[in-house]
């Protein structure tokens, strides 16, 4: 399996975050919590000044302790879902369809996706009408979004036989527990992808934040120096639905 799909897919998130779609007004479960903090990491610095004035005024509207900043902001959609709030559930995925065996597979996704989801809360920050604190739970919304719908096991899911209702997105396909062949001991082939393939560590949940992020600064530097801007001559393609129907390729290409 190729390395540069899913790193590929980590620099273009992180580079559609830092660009002017978080810029207020306009004229714009997922990657592990380490992987949406290292999107955000690589994103922090290219803020141009507009969105990171906007940045600084809105984050701290949403008084959340777990994510009290920028490079934590993007795991907020999966902490409040931790939580409880499942109204969003949906915001995290699409459904592109697809099946290798024949086994028939519904036509038409549901309609609140997540580009869906990227491109209403875009919305909503480009909007004159809309309150600051509606801002704020938007740009936290899109930073996670815009991550998820560059994460292939969220664009779509396989039908099979064996699994005739989907296997919801790879969470259903299981993993052995064998250290040689996953060492990280992911429970299934979505959370391989999630940690994309052992790039993002699991932090213990009792380290302190401060470390958390000085290390995930550490693999954003390390990602960027790899793959540079340069190396993406794609990355302005600005349609979420087309970042996801990538996704569905890849899907069928690289992650099964």
């Amino acid at each position: 399996m190729q390395i540069n799909p899913r790193l590929r897919a980590i620099a273009a998130a992180a580079l559609l975050v830092s660009t002017a779609s978080l810029s207020v007004p306009a004229p714009v479960r997922a990657w592990s919590a380490t992987g949406h903090m290292t999107i955000d990491a690589i994103a922090e610095p290219r803020l141009n000044p507009n969105a990171r004035k906007n940045v600084e005024r809105l984050i701290p509207l949403v008084n959340d302790p777990r994510s009290p900043d920028f490079i934590t902001a993007g795991v907020w959609m999966d902490d409040i879902r931790a939580d409880g709030v499942r109204l969003y559930d949906r915001w995290h995925y699409d459904l592109l369809a697809f099946s290798p065996d024949g086994t028939p597979f519904p036509q038409e996704p549901h309609a609140d996706h997540v580009a869906w989801a990227v491109a209403q809360n875009a919305q909503t920050l480009r909007s004159e009408k809309a309150s600051d604190a509606e801002k704020a739970r938007s740009l936290r919304f899109l930073m996670h979004t815009l991550g998820d719908a560059h994460n292939p096991v969220h664009a779509g899911t396989r039908f099979t036989k064996e699994n005739p209702k989907g296997d919801s997105g790879a969470n259903d396909f299981a993993l052995e527990e064998n250290p040689t062949t996953n060492p990280n001991q992911y429970k299934n082939l979505h959370a391989m992808w999630d940690g994309a393939l052992g790039t993002f560590p699991r932090f213990a949940r009792e380290m302190p934040r401060t470390e958390k992020e000085e290390r995930v600064r550490k693999i954003a530097a390390t990602l960027v120096a790899k793959y540079p801007e340069s190396s993406f001559p794609e990355i302005r393609e600005t349609d979420p639905q087309k970042w996801v129907e990538e996704g569905g390729k890849l899907l069928v290409s690289d992650v099964y």
